[in-house]
């Protein structure tokens, strides 16, 4: 059961592993194929905590002009609330329905989380949502990070969200695996704490999880009343970190 792995799955590992290159491609394509019903993935119960998680992070202080990193069809980018907001993805697809969705005002570019095209300290504040845990191989995963870092100010805040590995997930799912041509790895909290603190050194770091509901079989059947539900049980650390199906990393960044 959870933890387990086919050949054919050690195998597709593998390769993912053995060639960043072949990971973007791969990853570049089935997103541009899924984008047009990538939404359909996620039940409302789900984006309705995410955004109200993200949209927490970043209230009560000011962005001058902030990034998402993965904004994929534009889901959460709405929570960044800056005067300048630019969002970059891998697939060229998911970002014509971001433009769709939010017009004119957002910039868009094609690039990759491991290399952010633009210059040191350009934005105050950074959402990278559901990235990291599709990047195969530790050293590329912080990489990522490591990239975020560069192009923040200083101070800055920047928010990661990322599967969580939590006792409850371990029952069910293996660390790493490959399902519809993407490649997933689950992070425990204690993980994604020492990441953090390696790639962005001195830093105030806050790991949580949210979801605690399971979100297709309870928290979309209670509605709005599974969101809140889930809200206060997300306020109680350790029990968050035990059930919460995702974590969200937040970062402050302080002045050099």
């Amino acid at each position: 059961m959870g933890g387990r792995q086919d050949e054919a799955t050690t195998e597709l590992l593998a390769a993912y592993n053995e060639s960043i290159t072949s990971w973007a491609r791969i990853e570049m394509q089935t997103r541009d194929e899924d984008a047009d019903h990538y939404e359909q993935f996620f039940p409302r119960f789900q984006t309705d905590v995410e955004i109200h998680a993200y949209a927490g992070e970043f209230s009560g202080c000011f962005s001058e002009r902030a990034l998402e990193v993965g904004c994929g069809t534009g889901r959460t980018i709405a929570t960044l609330h800056a005067n300048i907001t630019v969002g970059i993805d891998l697939s060229h697809e998911s970002l014509r329905l971001a433009r769709a969705r939010c017009g004119s005002n957002l910039s868009l570019v094609q690039a990759s989380a491991t290399h952010l095209p633009f210059r040191d300290g350009v934005f105050d504040r950074l959402l990278c949502a559901g990235v990291l845990n599709h990047i195969p191989g530790e050293g590329q995963r912080a990489l990522a990070v490591k990239e975020a870092s560069r192009v923040l100010t200083r101070p800055a805040r920047l928010v990661f969200s990322t599967q969580n590995y939590s006792w409850f997930a371990r029952r069910q799912f293996p660390r790493e695996t490959v399902q519809h041509n993407l490649f997933w790895h689950r992070f425990t909290p204690d993980e994604m704490h020492s990441m953090f603190q390696k790639a962005l050194g001195p830093c105030g770091i806050r790991v949580w999880g949210i979801c605690c509901l399971p979100r297709w079989r309870v928290g979309n059947r209670l509605g709005p009343l599974g969101k809140w539900i889930d809200i206060l049980l997300s306020r109680v650390g350790w029990l968050s970190r035990g059930l919460g199906a995702i974590l969200v990393t937040r970062a402050d960044c302080l002045p050099d």
